[in-house]
């Protein structure tokens, strides 16, 4: 478990440290597990979003809650969508304006706002809004 929250920790701490250097910000950070005084000299020109995997309650919450979108399997978004929903809330976000990915054979399917979920071999034909994205 310890090695779960240190894990966590030091996935907050970077995606600070990401979110700064991509907004053009000049970096000084000392924290308990990255050392960095940087700046990117092209920093990008709109924003992106940054992506967090979660798998379980806790997981999807923190992914909600610090994240700008979702990459889990079909079986934990069913059971824990609230989770994540919660947790981008509660950040002050609006979660329906979030993406979510749902990862299936090594492939990633968007999930649709509204039913029917299924998930996949027939989400890419469903006439459902869904892209493939390849992380290569």
């Amino acid at each position: 478990m310890a090695q779960v929250d240190r894990a966590f920790r030091t996935t907050v701490e970077a995606t600070e440290i990401i979110r700064k250097l991509w907004n053009g910000q000049q970096v000084d950070h000392s924290g308990p597990y990255y050392k960095v005084n940087a700046r990117l000299y092209d920093p990008p020109t709109q924003s992106i979003p940054l992506l967090m995997a979660g798998n379980g309650p806790k997981a999807m919450r923190r992914c909600g809650q610090y994240a700008d979108g979702l990459i889990t399997d079909p079986k934990t978004w069913k059971e824990h969508t609230a989770e994540f929903q919660k947790g981008a809330s509660d950040a002050g976000k609006d979660p329906t304006r979030m993406p979510e990915f749902a990862v299936h054979d090594q492939k990633y399917f968007n999930i649709p706002r509204s039913p029917p979920w299924f998930f996949p071999d027939g989400i890419a034909d469903s006439g459902w809004p869904c892209g493939f994205v390849s992380m290569f």
